[in-house]
């Protein structure tokens, strides 16, 4: 029997910690973007309120200011 190597254990660690920190990041740039629609004016909010959320973020990747 072969003791366990640390290595791996290591390398899944740091990958779990790594994929946590992109959902985490992942949710507050979907809160963001939640936050910017709901104080956009009427007419913009109108128009992205009916789309889902990746249209929503396709259509706002387009804009400019």
């Amino acid at each position: 029997m072969q003791p366990r190597s640390r290595g791996e254990r290591e390398a899944m660690r740091v990958l779990l910690a790594t994929r946590q920190d992109a959902v985490h990041a992942s949710m507050a740039a979907v809160n963001q973007l939640k936050t910017l629609i709901v104080s956009a004016p009427d007419a913009f909010r109108a128009g992205l309120r009916r789309l889902s959320r990746p249209q929503q973020i396709t259509r706002c990747v387009g804009l400019r200011a």
